[in-house]
């Protein structure tokens, strides 16, 4: 993969930053005040000469993201006039950080003031900043972007403190010692998300004397995984910090290397697909690749023994498989072919499908892979190419999310229609929509309070509901304390009825497929 150095270049990453701010800004304007000397903000502070106060951290903005309105900051104020606003932009130590963009804000709707920072760091604003309470940001390449407050118009010199943006070198060795230079890196949020970096299937690249930089844009967690060609792939989670530059040793153990060609059941090359080897354990790592137009395929850097191997493209069936992988380099590579199997053939009708929606027929396989289709007129469809094994059927609405959830909860309740599929099958299979199962329940509230201070919750006792459908099953009585559900799944559901946060009767039943149900008594009422 093709990691590269995050800084953004000056012009292009200021400009990014700076208009998204600005934006958040003529919509969120600071009026919190205070006399303090010293404001800060969370990449850097604004402080005038001989303040004491201490620095107020806010939120950075994500690179790449929305700009979170600004934490309202302590204010300077300074008193007098002179040629204009003067301020001077440094580094954490007090250096001076030259060609920095520094931009104030006005306190009211209007055009914002825009200048640079000259070498020593000094940067002078016109003086018809309007007064008030201002924004004052600035940032630089190699530094966060510090967004602080100040109050218009000051005489004395203010100090914009920056500071760098979180570092990342880590040197890659051998177990032996030897610096490994040819190798990818590529690193992820903590909490998962990848931001800013290549394929898992991109190139090596040489980095001389195995060193590896890498520069962030916000503090955070971060996973780093490095995989070099005869080497099992290496991941190490590092706490990135402003203003410093993790260093760390990556120590990589033999591993192997596979190649190999994918083809379809009669043989053809299979170009664009996708070709997975994930690690038993799956902690033991994982390599992807994508077939080039010959159906060739290469994994340099695996983890040693046994491994899920899987191979698909859209719209074909899927190959599984475990592979165990031995020692090998790329001048000595251990050779896997694979091969997709015949795909079988489904048709067929659903019965009973929700009028005036557009709905969809599903194939879930139980190893993973899903096929959908849209139902034709007369709720007839057709895939073709399907994995062979054990599928799950059902119809899914996709403009109605109520009723997607529900199909859903349908299929864990085993309500879905169960199908077998041998390799090159064809067979028609006609199906009923599993919303056709869903039934209702009407009933009445005794419990001797006012229906409206009341709520009644029905709880599905067979299967845990997403909450976006157990909110649906929470209903106010009306004035004659009359309550009804619909859109019930079959099976045994509970219904208490609460004040605040006390259960004041419970009652329960069986619900049949489709059925509607009057409950006989009022609940609550023995």
């Amino acid at each position: 993969m093709n990691v590269r150095s995050l800084a953004t270049p000056a012009r292009l990453g200021a400009s990014l930053l700076l208009a998204g701010l600005l934006a958040a800004l003529a919509a969120s304007r600071c009026t919190r005040s205070s006399s303090a000397a010293t404001v800060a903000a969370a990449s850097g502070h604004v402080a005038q000469a001989g303040g004491d106060s201490e620095p107020e951290y806010g939120s950075l903005p994500p690179a790449g993201g929305e700009i979170a309105p600004p934490t309202p900051p302590e204010r300077t104020v300074v008193d007098g006039a002179g040629d204009g606003l003067r301020g001077r932009v440094v580094d954490s130590s007090g250096r001076p950080i030259g060609d920095a963009e520094v931009v104030v804000v006005p306190p009211q709707e209007g055009a914002s003031r825009q200048t640079r920072s000259r070498p020593d760091g000094s940067f002078l604003l016109p003086r018809d900043v309007p007064p008030g309470e201002v924004r004052v940001l600035a940032h630089h390449a190699d530094y966060l972007l510090a967004n602080v407050g100040a109050v218009a118009p000051w005489s004395h010199q203010l100090e914009v403190r920056l500071l760098r943006r979180p570092g990342l070198a880590l040197t890659v060795r051998r177990r032996d010692s030897v610096p490994v230079e040819h190798f990818c890196a590529r690193l992820q949020a903590a909490d998962g998300e990848t931001r800013g970096l290549g394929s898992d299937d991109a190139p090596a690249q040489t980095w001389p004397q195995g060193v590896f930089r890498a520069t962030r844009d916000e503090a955070e967690d971060v996973l780093v995984t490095i995989s070099a060609p005869g080497f099992a792939p290496a991941a190490m989670t590092l706490s990135m910090r402003a203003d410093t530059t993790v260093q760390a040793d990556v120590w990589l153990e033999p591993g192997g290397c596979v190649v190999g060609a994918l083809v379809d059941a009669q043989g053809a090359p299979v170009p664009g697909a996708t070709v997975s080897f994930v690690g038993r354990p799956a902690r033991a790592g994982s390599g992807h690749a994508r077939t080039d137009l010959h159906g060739d395929y290469t994994l340099p850097s695996l983890s040693l023994g046994e491994h899920d191997v899987t191979a698909f493209r859209d719209g074909l069936p899927q190959a599984r498989g475990v592979v165990v992988v031995h020692a090998s380099t790329s001048a000595s590579p251990q050779r896997v072919d694979l091969r997709l199997p015949a795909g079988a053939h489904a048709l067929g009708t659903v019965r009973g499908v929700r009028a005036g929606q557009r709905a969809e027929i599903v194939f879930r396989h139980a190893d993973g892979p899903i096929r959908r289709a849209p139902l034709l007129a007369g709720g007839t469809f057709e895939l073709t190419e399907l994995t062979p094994g054990g599928h799950q059927v059902f119809v899914d609405y996709p403009e109605d999310a109520v009723c997607r959830q529900l199909a859903r909860v349908a299929g864990e309740l085993g309500l879905g229609t169960q199908i077998e599929l041998a390799a090159g099958e064809t067979r028609r299979i006609d199906v009923d929509d599993p919303a056709q199962t869903l039934g209702s329940l009407r009933g009445v509230v005794a419990a001797g309070l006012p229906p409206h201070e009341l709520r009644v919750v029905a709880t599905h006792l067979d299967v845990a509901l997403p909450a976006r459908l157990a909110g649906l099953y929470r209903a106010v009585p009306t004035p004659a304390g009359q309550f009804e559900f619909r859109d019930l799944l079959p099976g045994r559901w509970r219904i208490d009825v609460v004040h605040g946060a006390a259960v004041l009767a419970s009652e329960r039943l069986d619900l049949a497929p489709g059925a509607t149900v009057a409950w006989p008594r009022p609940v609550g009422r023995r």
